[in-house]
């Protein structure tokens, strides 16, 4: 069984050793162009979010069988193709029992509210150019402040968990009928979430009905002092209404973990990131939600033996 992974890098150091003595298995780091050309050779793939699996990967050229991607989200795979060439795809999606462990994007959320809430990033740049203004940088407490969590699923309450513990006001949109709390309150409008939230936080799939769920018609019915996080997919908000909301000052501000176009390799072209280089109200992190250390080996073990016990590899 050959087996290539191309971002090695984004992997534990234990899962691989732990797979390269069951498998054939190749780590190089490589550009998308250079997978494009070396993948169709493997058995088998091992991703993360750095490459993008399309018919340059997948059809009758290729002999891949597999694709192993510790993520919940697989909107970087065409899953249609995936299914037409009878793709075996290995990942996190729908593992509800084992992620409720994975708490690293939850707090991730909370961090990055606590960030943009306190002004730290922009204080401490501050400090390293040897400044210390303490008038500049106040910031907004959360105690008493209500937290809008749209989409309720294992993220969303973890993260309102967190925000009751310090003492926010908790409330969520959800369209599943069947998802209910009996500690915080669900509201049957997402227009309440948008007109009374002093933080919205997102935590919805990329699926075809949620792209650009938050627009400008959304932006306008937003408190003028709110902050939008997240730690969702990029393609959720539309970046040039965000652009357009932080310009203007109808929000406050924003910090993503995910852009829309993320696995371009041009970044110095991404109009978010521009912004938020010359913009203290917009702050951006790599993707990094559920790279922790505990659980990166966590996810990397599962998929991995999901995949040796599919394929019955001992």
């Amino acid at each position: 069984m050959k087996i290539l992974c191309p971002c090695p890098q984004l992997f534990s150091k234990e899962a691989l050793d732990y797979l390269s003595s069951k498998t054939n298995l190749e780590c190089k780091k490589i550009s998308q162009k250079k997978f494009e050309v070396y993948a169709p050779k493997f058995d088998a793939l091992l991703i993360r979010f750095d490459v993008n699996i399309s018919e340059k990967i997948i059809g009758n050229h290729s002999k891949i069988k597999s694709i192993i991607c510790p993520t919940t989200g697989l909107d970087h795979i065409n899953l249609n193709l995936c299914k037409k060439y009878g793709i075996n795809i290995f990942s996190l999606k729908g593992k509800k029992k084992f992620l409720q462990n994975i708490t690293a994007t939850a707090e991730l959320t909370i961090a990055l509210l606590l960030t943009i809430a306190r002004n730290t990033h922009i204080a401490t740049k501050s400090v390293l150019n040897y400044n210390w203004d303490q008038e500049k940088f106040r910031g907004i407490e959360l105690k008493d402040k209500i937290i809008g969590i749209i989409g309720f699923g294992r993220l969303g309450s973890i993260v309102a968990k967190i925000c009751n513990s310090l003492s926010m006001k908790v409330f969520y949109y959800d369209t599943n009928k069947k998802v209910k709390s009996t500690k915080f309150a669900k509201k049957k409008s997402l227009n309440y979430i948008l007109t009374k939230s002093d933080f919205i936080t997102i935590h919805i799939p990329l699926e075809k009905k949620n792209i650009g769920f938050i627009s400008k018609k959304e932006f306008k019915k937003m408190k003028k002092n709110v902050i939008i996080i997240n730690t969702s997919r990029g393609k959720i908000i539309k970046d040039n209404d965000l652009l357009e909301a932080l310009r203007k000052n109808h929000i406050f501000g924003a910090a993503l973990d995910v852009l829309s176009d993320e696995n371009k390799s041009n970044l110095k072209q991404n109009k978010m990131i521009k912004y938020a280089k010359k913009n203290n109200n917009l702050l951006i992190t790599p993707h990094i939600g559920g790279a922790t250390q505990e659980s990166i080996i966590k996810t990397d073990f599962f998929v991995i033996n999901e995949f040796l016990k599919k394929n019955n590899i001992n």
